[in-house]
Order: C-alpha cells, then sequence, then structure tokens
C-alpha cells in the first residue's frame, strides 16, 4: 500500500464512517478495485482510529460533561451517570458479536460482493426511517440498548453502523439528533475497544505490517480523522433537515450497480 492507496482510503474511511453508507462496505470496494491485499484488519482498525480521533474532538464537550458531571451526585451527576452506563452497556453487543464471529468477519471483509449485499440491506433500513415516529425520548434507556444491538450486527461489511444504529434509535422514539449524538459516541467504546485488541496482537507480533507500511498506514489515520470530522457535521446538518432517506438511495444504486458490474 503506498501512500496514494493510503490517503484514498482514509479519505473513504472519514467520509463514509459517519454517513449513513458504510465505510466498511466503501473500504472492502476500493480495496478490491486498487487490488490492495496488504494490511487487512490491520488497515481497518487504523483508519477506523482517525475517525475515532474525529469523533473526539467533535463531541468534546459532551464527553467532557460527562467526565465532569458523572462523579456527581447532585446536579447533573445522575443524568451523566446514566448516558455512561448506557452507552457501555449498548458496547456490550457488538463486543459479544465481534468475539465469536470474529474469523467470520474477517472473511467476509475480503468479499466485495457480501458489501454490496450489505449496502442494499442498508438502503432498506434507512428508508424505513420514512415510517418511524419520533416521541423525542431520551437514548440513555432501551432505546439505547436497542441502538446496541444494530451496531452488533453493523459489524459485517457493508451495514452501515451509524446509519443502523440511528435508525433504530428514530424507530425507538428517540429525537433523530439525540440518536445521532448516541450513535456517534457509542463508536468510541467500539472503535476504541477494537483498536486496542488489533494493538494488543501487534505487539504479541501475530501481525507484521508489510515493511514500509507505517507511513501510510500514518498518512490515512490523519486524512480519516480530518474528513471524518467533517462527515460528522454534514450528517448533523441533513439529519435535521431531510433525515436518512437521501442516503437510502445512494446506497441502493451503489449497491445494485456494484453487482450489475461483477455478474457482467
Amino acid at each position: 500500500m503506498n501512500i496514494g492507496e493510503a490517503l484514498l482510503l482514509g479519505l473513504v474511511q472519514g467520509a463514509t464512517e459517519f454517513l449513513p453508507i458504510s465505510s466498511s462496505g466503501h473500504l472492502v470496494i476500493t480495496e478490491a478495485l486498487l487490488g490492495i491485499n496488504e494490511g487487512g484488519l490491520l488497515v481497518e482498525i487504523t483508519l477506523h482510529a482517525g475517525t475515532l480521533l474525529a469523533v473526539l474532538l467533535y463531541f468534546r464537550k459532551r464527553i467532557t460533561w460527562m467526565v465532569r458531571e458523572g462523579f456527581r451526585r447532585d446536579g447533573e451527576g445522575p443524568e451523566a451517570r446514566s448516558w455512561m452506563i448506557w452507552l457501555v452497556i449498548a458496547t456490550i453487543p457488538a463486543a459479544f458479536i465481534g468475539f465469536l464471529f470474529r474469523d467470520t468477519i474477517e472473511r467476509l471483509f475480503e468479499s466485495p460482493s457480501a458489501a454490496l449485499v450489505g449496502l442494499l440491506l442498508t438502503g432498506m433500513i434507512l428508508y424505513s426511517t420514512k415510517w418511524s415516529t419520533q416521541q423525542s425520548r431520551r437514548p440513555n434507556g432501551m432505546g439505547g440498548l436497542w441502538m446496541g444491538f444494530a451496531q452488533a450486527l453493523a459489524i459485517f461489511p457493508g451495514l452501515s453502523r451509524s446509519g443502523s444504529t440511528i435508525a433504530i434509535g428514530m424507530w425507538s422514539g428517540i429525537d433523530k439528533a439525540d440518536a445521532a449524538e448516541f450513535s456517534f459516541l457509542l463508536s468510541v467504546l467500539a472503535i476504541g475497544g477494537a483498536s486496542l485488541l488489533q494493538a494488543v496482537e501487534i505487539a504479541g507480533g501475530s501481525i507484521e505490517p508489510a515493511s514500509g507500511m507505517w507511513v501510510g498506514l500514518l498518512a490515512g489515520f490523519v486524512v480519516a480523522a480530518v474528513s471524518g470530522y467533517a462527515a460528522i457535521a454534514l450528517l448533523i446538518g441533513i439529519l435535521r433537515k431531510r433525515g436518512l432517506l437521501p442516503f437510502a438511495w445512494y446506497c441502493w444504486a451503489v449497491g445494485a450497480g456494484g453487482l450489475l458490474l461483477i455478474t457482467l
């Protein structure tokens, strides 16, 4: 993987991680088109770490509020603790699925067809929000847990993590802006945990990046962080005005078009 490929993958990761169009699906497709075979999950986790930094920076006020107020008994302490507790609870399903089906998931990440089918399913999930009813519920409750289950299923390529979690949040009656914020904060634990696991494997010597690959990984990390930050701001703006429906049509177009090309 050269610098140019790393920059492109970083841009794809950052732009699609928070837009509900599946970063994993786009990465699998991009890698297949470019013929990139080195790095595998290491590249995926490194780019996700870049978008993790974007979330931490964009939602630094909310994160600081939870840390500052979470240990207080009065004031906003109970609400802050509730947010933290439900974020942890909602992360458990993804950790469970990732642990049990890790080998299967890694194999699927090598299949463009699986990613394209996942994009078609993502489009269906996004379009279904057309009939959802928002009731201004807070995400720190059962709605948050359902978003956690959606995140677990979105481990598979082509299924958008942000799209699935926000959609389920909206179906649970959570305001779409609150659902988006909870979804992005939920990614902090999911991505952070996966990155930590990968770091342990690298330290243990089970994964050895190709010579000179670290420069490309660093470049991809930086680009993913910058473009990820911009994507968060873009999604929140579109979500408030038009919801998730425009992204459904995009997922269907890419998924169907890609499968058509493969079969020709």
